[in-house]
């Protein structure tokens, strides 16, 4: 059961995870076999946020302080 859902700006700390739920979930859509092999070496998420640290986002539900998506 989700309480609450907290969006807050992504941290250079959150990279990791981000990186982690942009290949796991484009991947699975995609139908790959292993969909963390998505986009394969290259860093989206990390580029993306030091071109624009303001504009990335970060969900966590129940307050879990575990990223859950991406804004």
């Amino acid at each position: 059961m989700i309480d609450s859902i907290h969006i807050h700006p992504l941290q250079e700390s959150d990279l990791s995870a981000a990186d982690h739920i942009l290949r796991l979930s484009f991947g699975t859509f995609v139908d790959l076999p292993d969909p963390m092999i998505f986009f394969d070496d290259a860093d989206h998420v990390r580029t993306r946020f030091l071109a624009n640290p303001s504009a990335a986002l970060a969900t966590e539900i129940n307050n879990n302080s575990q990223i859950v998506g991406l804004v």
